[in-house]
């Protein structure tokens, strides 16, 4: 049986001071993140870069000037550098461009029997060591209320899952393409916010589906990205493929064509590109799906974990599962759901890691 384990559920208020309101959150995980960071830093693809990080005096121009107080306060409270928890901050900024490759990420939204959407993520990435024990919920309340709900990872003030009560989710996936070049001018020379904070700007701003659609597809970003949308009433999903100047694509549900796009589906390609040869998890999901939606077309929230939780693959056909050795953690969430948000996220255990099986 596998490890999985629910991760700490933690709330944090926007109504406190940035410069505090980590304060109790990261003094309770203090040790666990330092461990976390300390096994990044000895990985030879980040070593040097965090190194130099440490010592350069930053200023807060690469962030929300709100998001650089919290950085500098959780530094305070920690003792870890502030110039290495920026660079864990915008860390995707910085290491998306063609041939990266890095094969992380499949997310998914699909109709259920009534039509509302559900919406379902793995996030996987080589760091899965550090990253499980550091992943947590955060329900970022103001007023006493949540107003949406990450899931994070310690020591980060931004994210790329969420749900907004009563409003849409989103997970975002990485996108290889274009000059890592291009990556660092717009990150450090033309300044824009990074992709995780303006994520966490939209959840704090956006009520609506349709007003987090429109801002996903105009923003300017500082590295290309796919963005995986839900709402509440039937048809609001899409993946947003996006260059960091303008929308290349944009993949909607379609209940009513015939035959209904009843989900759309993003594993790190461009859905009009082939997957790379021992990675095509795309084929593995939509096999997935299909024997799970039958000819209803539909999807419970239950048969899309357990499409998210596949191992079994042909590897001779360079498949590979969707629940795979860099799994990090499983997200399935539903903002629409009985008047309040879902939210149901385990952390995987990659040991021993998967195979993909027959």
């Amino acid at each position: 049986m596998r490890g999985d384990f629910t991760p700490p559920r933690v709330t944090l208020s926007l109504d406190d001071p940035a410069a505090h309101r980590w304060d109790a959150i990261i003094a309770r995980f203090n040790a666990t993140i330092w461990a976390a960071v300390a096994e990044i830093e000895q990985d030879p693809t980040y070593k040097v870069g965090l190194a130099l990080a440490a010592k350069i005096p930053w200023h807060g121009d690469y962030l929300p000037p709100e998001h650089w107080e919290e950085i500098q306060a959780i530094s305070r409270v920690s003792n870890i550098p502030a110039g290495t928890l920026l660079m864990l901050n915008i860390l995707y900024d910085l290491t998306t461009f063609d041939h990266s490759s890095r094969k992380a990420c499949t997310s998914i939204v699909a109709a259920t029997s009534d039509g509302s959407p559900v919406h379902g993520r793995n996030l996987d990435y080589g760091l899965v060591g550090a990253m499980k024990n550091i992943t947590a919920i955060i329900d970022w309340q103001s007023g006493g209320k949540t107003v949406f709900s990450s899931v994070s990872f310690l020591g980060t003030v931004n994210f790329n899952t969420v749900v907004r009560a009563g409003g849409w989710s989103l997970s975002h996936d990485e996108r290889d393409a274009g000059p890592l070049i291009e990556d660092l001018l717009d990150t450090f020379l033309r300044q824009r916010v990074v992709t995780f904070s303006m994520i966490r700007e939209l959840a704090a701003s956006a009520p609506s589906y349709a007003a987090a659609l429109s801002r996903l597809s105009e923003a300017e970003l500082d590295a290309p990205s796919y963005f995986i949308l839900a709402g509440i009433a039937p048809g609001e999903g899409a993946v947003l493929t996006r260059d960091r100047d303008g929308l290349a694509d944009a993949y909607t549900l379609q209940p009513a064509a015939d035959p209904p796009r009843w989900y759309v589906l993003e594993t790190n390609y461009d859905r009009w590109a082939q997957p790379d040869a021992d990675d095509n998890r795309r084929a593995v999901a939509e096999r997935s799906l299909a024997a799970a939606g039958g000819a209803a077309a539909s999807l419970s929230a239950g048969g899309l974990w357990s499409v998210l939780s596949q191992t079994h693959c042909n590897a001779s056909a360079g498949e590979r599962p969707t629940l795979n050795s860099e799994t990090v953690y499983t997200a399935l969430m539903q903002p629409g759901a009985a008047g309040d948000p879902l939210l149901r996220v385990k952390v995987r255990d990659p040991s021993p890691p998967v195979q993909c099986l027959p």
